[in-house]
């Protein structure tokens, strides 16, 4: 097996397992797969069109999400500043206090499972940071430093 292909299974099963146990976290309210990344996501406020290109789903179904996040007190959207046609949608008080927590417990699952320590999770996090425009056809070359 090449190199890239144990790198690409690797991945994908420590992503399942990781998944897995992220999924086991209990939440009061119960939230699902998606408001969780979402949650995520809303290290500030964003569009929701924003949103679903990050998170790779349909806009109705980000609509559908930041709804069920706003029902649960954990989201709330406004007017966007810049455009007023425009809305953002931005963590609650008690959004971001969910998120903080549901980020350490993903943390703290991702290193046990793993057993990387900070230097190599800094090396990981630099190689897969997602790519702010995956459509851009003239990507440039990672460094290799």
């Amino acid at each position: 097996m090449s190199p890239e292909v144990t790198v690409i299974l690797g991945v994908h099963l420590l992503h399942r397992r990781i998944e897995d146990r992220i999924r086991d976290i209990n939440t009061d309210p119960p939230l699902s797969e998606n408001e969780r990344l979402v949650l995520a996501l809303l290290e500030h406020p964003r569009r929701l069109g924003e949103i679903a290109r990050m998170a790779e789903v349909l806009p109705s179904t980000i609509s559908a999400v930041a709804g069920a996040l706003e029902a649960k007190g954990f989201a709330r959207r406004r007017q966007d500043p810049d455009d007023g046609r425009a809305w953002l949608l931005e963590r609650s008080d008690a959004g971001d206090a969910l998120a903080d927590d549901l980020g350490q417990s993903a943390a703290r699952v991702f290193r046990q499972m793993t057993g990387f320590g900070d230097a190599e999770i800094d090396e990981l996090a630099r190689l897969l940071a997602p790519d702010p425009d995956p459509e851009r056809q003239d990507r440039p070359a990672r460094p290799t430093a």
